[in-house]
C-alpha cells in the first residue's frame, strides 16, 4: 500500500474523545504516510476553531463526542471543501446517506478489521472513495453484533486496567494510578491479549464500541 508523495506534509486532523482512537489513528496515519503532520482533538468546537484557522489536507472523526451524535464537523468540511472520513461505531442507512449528502470520503466503522482502517486511511490520502464492509450491514439487528465485534472478557481487576489504557495511560501511569507494580499490569496486559485472541488496540477498540452500544 504506497501513497502518493507529498512535497510538504500532509496535514491531518482527528477529532475523536477516546485518546487511546487517536493514539491508534496516528500510528496507521504515520505508517501509511510518514511525510504527515498530525494534530488530535477531543472536543468538536476546539477542533473547528483550529481548522479554521490551520486548513488542514483532510479530516478524520468520529460522531458520537461525549454527548450523542454529531454532523457538525462533516457538514463544516463539506462547506469548506475538506476531504474527510468518518470512523464511527454507528453504522445505519440513514446515517449513511447523511454523510453521502455531505460528500463524505470515506466511511469506516469502529467494528472494522485494521486493514479496513488502513485502507480508508489510504483512499482518504488518496482523494478515492471507501466504504468498509459492514457499512452495507443491517447493523440495528442485535444478533449480528456479536460476530461483529465480541464483548471484551475481563476479570474486575484487568478491567480497571483497561479501562486506563482507553484513557491513554502508560503501564507506568497506570502502575502509579493503582498503586500495583508495572510487573503486574504487564501481566494484566498479556492475560487481556491471550484471553481476547487480539491485541491490545483491538481489545481497546472492542471495548470502546460496547461502552458505546451496549
Amino acid at each position: 500500500m504506497n501513497s502518493k508523495s507529498f512535497v510538504e506534509p500532509v496535514k491531518l486532523v482527528l477529532l475523536d474523545d477516546h485518546p487511546a482512537i487517536l493514539e491508534l489513528l496516528k500510528a496507521r496515519i504515520q505508517k501509511i504516510e510518514p511525510n504527515s503532520s498530525v494534530v488530535t482533538f477531543t472536543e468538536v468546537e476546539n477542533c473547528m476553531q483550529y481548522i479554521s484557522q490551520n486548513r488542514p489536507n483532510f479530516v478524520i472523526t468520529d460522531l458520537h463526542i461525549h454527548v450523542g451524535k454529531s454532523l457538525a464537523l462533516p457538514k463544516y468540511c463539506f462547506e469548506h471543501g475538506i476531504p474527510f472520513m468518518v470512523y464511527t461505531s454507528y453504522v445505519q442507512y440513514t446515517l449513511l446517506k447523511s454523510l453521502e449528502d455531505l460528500n463524505c470520503r470515506v466511511f469506516v466503522s469502529k467494528s472494522s478489521s485494521i486493514m479496513e482502517l488502513e485502507e480508508g486511511i489510504f483512499h482518504l490520502i488518496q482523494n478515492l472513495p471507501y466504504r468498509c464492509s459492514s457499512a452495507g450491514m443491517k447493523r440495528d439487528l442485535p444478533e449480528f453484533i456479536e460476530d461483529i465485534i465480541p464483548q471484551p472478557i475481563v476479570t474486575e481487576a484487568e478491567l480497571k486496567v483497561l479501562q486506563l489504557l482507553v484513557e491513554g495511560l502508560t503501564t507506568a501511569e497506570i502502575s502509579e494510578a493503582l498503586n500495583l507494580s508495572k510487573h503486574t499490569i504487564k501481566n494484566h496486559c498479556t492475560h487481556l491479549k491471550v484471553k481476547n485472541a487480539c491485541t491490545l488496540h483491538e481489545l481497546i477498540r472492542r471495548y470502546i464500541y460496547w461502552q458505546t452500544n451496549g
